[in-house]
C-alpha cells in the first residue's frame, strides 16, 4: 500500500510540474515591441521606464523627455538609410564619422514624452513612441499618445532609426507651439552621465531645475524654463562581474557619449531647436551636461551632427544667447581648446558656435582623478595646469565660494573654468567617484544660475 501511495504522489507531482511548465508565463506590457527592438534586457529596459510609469517618472515642470536607445543595426535600419558627413576640421573624415556612429548597434529616438506638470501626472503623453508597432494587437500602451500630432502612428521596428527624424519634427512643432505662448524665459537641454538609467535621470532633472529656479527666485530674477531632458543608454550591467563589468564599460560609454553628440543630441541643438525658434520666438538656450553627459553635450554643441536625412545640417549660431555648461566634464579640455584629439575628435574653433562655455572642476572628484587616460576637464589637475599663474589667453579662471556663488573679476572670456572645490566636495546619494556627482544641492543651483545669468 505504501508503494502505491508513493507512486501516486510522484504522479501528482510530475503532473503539477508539467502543468506549471505549460502555463503561460506573464509578460510585461511592452514585451512584444521590446523583443522586436531588442530592448527588453535587464538593463536595456531601464531606458524606457517612463513608458511604464508616465505619471510617476515625470517632470515637476513643463517639458519633454527624449528617450534615446540603442539596438542592433539590422533590426532598426538598413545601411543605405544611414547618411553621414565628415567634419575633417574637427578630426573626423566621413569614414571616421561613419565608424564612430555605426557599429553593431546604433542610437535612435524611441520615445518623446511631453509632461505638463498637472496634478497626479494626468495629461502626460507620448509625442512619439516607437513601441507602437504595426500588427501588434497584444501590446497594451501605458501612456496615451498626445492629441493633434499623429503620435499614435505605428513605427515599424526596421524603420526606428529613420523615423527618429519624424520624432524630432513632431517635437519641433510642439516646441514652437509652446514658445508662442510667451510663458517661458529660457530653453534648457540637460543630459546626465555614465550609469544613469532613465528613472534616475528624471529624478536628477527635477532636482537640478528646482535648485536653479530657487536660486533665481531668491534674487528676484525671472527663470521659467521650457525643458528638454535627454536620456541615453549609459549603463552596462552584469550579475556576475558587477563593478568590474561597469569599469570595463567606461571606454565604450565614452564612445557612446560622443555618438550621442554626433547624432541626435547634435540634431536637436543645431536643427530642431533653431527651426522651432524660427517658427515662434528665440529664447536663450542653456545646454547642461554632467560627466559623460557633458562630453555628449560639448560634442553636440561644438561639433554638431554628422548624420542627416537629405542634406547635411549646417552648424549655426542661434539668434539668442547660447551657453554650454559642463559639470565635471569627462573629456580632455584640450579637445575643447582645439589643441589635441580626444578619441579622434577635437573642436578646431574652440566651440565658436556657442556664446560662452563653462566648465567646473573639483579636487574631491575622485572619478575624474582615477581615469588612466589623463586629467579630464572635471579634474583639479587639469584646472591647475591651465589656470596656474595668469589666466591663459583662451580662458577665464574663477572660483566658486561655499554658497555656490562665482567670484568674478573683470570681463569673462569665451571659455570660463571654475574651481568648485568649496561647493563640489560631498558624496552624493547612491553615487561613487567621491564628489563626482555632488551637483544636486541648492548651492549648485546658485552656481548654475550664476553661469546662466552672466549672459544678461
Amino acid at each position: 500500500m505504501d508503494k502505491v501511495r508513493k507512486r501516486y504522489i510522484l504522479v501528482l507531482l510530475a503532473t503539477a510540474f508539467l502543468a506549471a511548465g505549460c502555463a503561460q508565463v506573464p509578460k510585461r506590457a511592452l514585451s512584444n515591441p521590446e523583443a522586436a527592438l531588442d530592448t527588453g534586457g535587464k538593463t536595456t529596459m531601464l531606458f524606457h521606464s517612463v513608458l511604464y510609469y508616465p505619471g510617476a517618472i515625470s517632470l515637476n515642470f513643463p517639458g519633454y523627455i527624449i528617450g534615446i536607445e540603442k539596438s542592433p543595426v539590422e533590426k532598426v535600419v538598413s545601411a543605405d538609410e544611414i547618411l553621414v558627413r565628415g567634419i575633417p576640421e574637427d578630426g573626423l573624415s566621413r569614414k571616421d564619422a561613419y565608424s564612430q556612429v555605426v557599429d553593431k548597434k546604433i542610437l535612435y529616438i524611441s520615445h518623446i514624452i511631453q509632461d505638463i506638470n498637472a496634478p497626479f501626472g494626468i495629461g502626460n503623453c507620448a509625442l512619439y513612441n516607437a513601441y507602437i508597432q504595426p500588427g501588434d494587437n497584444e501590446t497594451r500602451q501605458l501612456i496615451e499618445a498626445c492629441s493633434g500630432y499623429h503620435s499614435e502612428v505605428p513605427v515599424p521596428p526596421e524603420k526606428a532609426y529613420v523615423k527618429s527624424w519624424d520624432a524630432l519634427d513632431v517635437l519641433r512643432a510642439s516646441l514652437a507651439r509652446q514658445l508662442r505662448t510667451g510663458r517661458f524665459t529660457h530653453v534648457v537641454v540637460l543630459t546626465m552621465g555614465w550609469n544613469t538609467v532613465q528613472e534616475e535621470a528624471v529624478r536628477n532633472f527635477n532636482t537640478i531645475l528646482k535648485n536653479i529656479k530657487q536660486a533665481a527666485d531668491r534674487r528676484r530674477e525671472d527663470f521659467r524654463p521650457l525643458f528638454i531632458g535627454v536620456t541615453w543608454p549609459s549603463q552596462w550591467q552584469s550579475d556576475w562581474l558587477g563593478p568590474l563589468y561597469k569599469a570595463f564599460s567606461f571606454p565604450v560609454k565614452a564612445y557612446d557619449a560622443d555618438e550621442l553628440g554626433l547624432m541626435w543630441l547634435g540634431v536637436l541643438i543645431h536643427d530642431t531647436l533653431p527651426r522651432a525658434m524660427d517658427e515662434s520666438r528665440p529664447l536663450p538656450l542653456v545646454v547642461i551636461g554632467h560627466s559623460f553627459g557633458a562630453r555628449a553635450s560639448s560634442v553636440a554643441a561644438c561639433a554638431g551632427p554628422v548624420i542627416y536625412r537629405k542634406e547635411p545640417i549646417q552648424t549655426r549660431k542661434i539668434a539668442s544667447p547660447f551657453i554650454l555648461i559642463n559639470l565635471q566634464g569627462a573629456f580632455f579640455i584640450k579637445r575643447l581648446l582645439g589643441q589635441e584629439h580626444d578619441r579622434g575628435l577635437f573642436f578646431h574653433d574652440m566651440c565658436s558656435s556657442v556664446s560662452r562655455v563653462f566648465l567646473t572642476s573639483s579636487r574631491f572628484d575622485l572619478a575624474m582623478d582615477a581615469m588612466l587616460l589623463g586629467p579630464y576637464a572635471g579634474n583639479n589637475k587639469s584646472y591647475d595646469e591651465f589656470c596656474s599663474g595668469e589666466n591663459p589667453p583662451e580662458l577665464t579662471c574663477l572660483h566658486a565660494d561655499k554658497t555656490g556663488a562665482v567670484i568674478e573679476e573683470g570681463p569673462l572670456k569665451h571659455i570660463v573654468y571654475i574651481n568648485a572645490d568649496k561647493v563640489i566636495y560631498q558624496n552624493a546619494y547612491l553615487s561613487g567617484g567621491g564628489a563626482h556627482s555632488d551637483i544636486y544641492r541648492r548651492e549648485h543651483g546658485v552656481l548654475i544660475w550664476d553661469m546662466i545669468s552672466s549672459m544678461k
